[in-house]
């Protein structure tokens, strides 16, 4: 356990402050959006290795260490589709994500449209790194077989 946690917290983390710190808040965000399915792959029923389970591991993450407004079932499908796949497999963003400096108007739905603070993104994705190693720290999560 100490491997993943150490990994998530001290080298996943770190990383992206560094990247903030030098002005890269796109590759931080990148590495955010990529990382939340690692977060519900880490807590639900399935091998860590189960194929096609994109969605709904990333969408764990989101409802289990994230903000309750994550959970939002027209949030996190947007989320999902519109970050996740598109990002993940394109490097592009979907037009039904509108990107905000305002911090306040952070996942406001609009039209048909979410608008996402990158800056609250990334705060956000790490505090769920950290809530999840706090439940794993716990003991209200035991690690999978198969995982470092």
């Amino acid at each position: 356990m100490n491997d993943v946690k150490s990994n998530i917290k001290i080298n996943i983390n770190k990383e992206i402050k560094v990247l903030l710190e030098n002005g890269f808040i796109d590759s931080a965000f990148l590495i955010c959006i990529m990382g939340i399915e690692f977060l519900g792959a880490m807590v639900d029923e399935k091998p860590i290795r189960a194929n096609g389970q994109s969605s709904k591991r990333f969408k764990i993450g989101l409802r289990k260490f994230f903000p309750k407004r994550y959970g939002k079932p027209s949030i996190t499908e947007v989320i999902y589709k519109g970050l996740r796949c598109n990002v993940g497999h394109l490097l592009q963003f979907s037009t039904r994500i509108e990107f905000t400096q305002e911090i306040s108007s952070h996942l406001n739905e609009e039209d048909l449209a979410i608008k996402i603070s990158k800056k609250q993104f990334i705060k956000d994705y790490i505090l769920a790194t950290e809530k999840m190693n706090q439940r794993f720290t716990d003991g209200i999560y035991q690690l999978k077989k198969g995982v470092c």
